[in-house]
């Protein structure tokens, strides 16, 4: 259902409305993720690539999670020097997940008091991020070396052996 908020002349304006704007606008893009592209765990970009023998890049990338969007927007260097295996194998694996993130923190004002009108500053958060988050999950070192086991809110995008 397509929500949006009405604003009229010598309306008050509440906190609540700006809220709504927001949260509307992004859950019209959730939904345009559930039903356009997928509902499922996927990305796009994120290609990973062997910068040394100890060390991979991922390029920046969107990670899709039950149609919220999460970025991150540079290259990223991961190093795999404390997994490397000591006598045989092990598989590494480059995963990520999402993350809302309160960011840009800011003095504002609140009103503490309704007949004086009195005011008190407070530092807030003045707006929420959603980051993928890239990181490494070891395996067991072994023989035969299988992939490491992945949580339900994190997908692998590469395997390093």
């Amino acid at each position: 259902m397509e929500k949006q908020v009405i604003f009229r002349d010598r309306q008050e304006l509440q906190a609540a409305d700006l809220n709504n704007i927001g949260e509307y606008a992004s859950g019209a893009m959730r939904h345009i993720v559930l039903d356009a592209v997928s509902d499922s765990l996927h990305y796009t970009g994120g290609v990973v690539t062997a910068r040394s023998a100890t060390e991979v890049d991922v390029a920046a990338m969107r990670f899709f999670n039950s149609g919220k969007v999460y970025a991150s927007e540079q290259i990223q260097t991961l190093n795999l020097f404390a997994y490397l295996p000591l006598t045989t194998q092990r598989c590494v694996a480059v995963v990520v997940w999402g993350e809302e993130v309160e960011t840009n923190v800011e003095p504002r004002d609140f009103l503490v008091d309704l007949t004086t009108n009195a005011t008190e500053p407070q530092a807030v958060a003045m707006q929420r991020t959603r980051l993928a988050n890239i990181n490494l999950q070891p395996g067991t070192e072994s023989v035969d070396p299988q992939p490491p086991a992945i949580q339900s809110a994190t997908l692998a995008i590469a395997y390093v052996y």
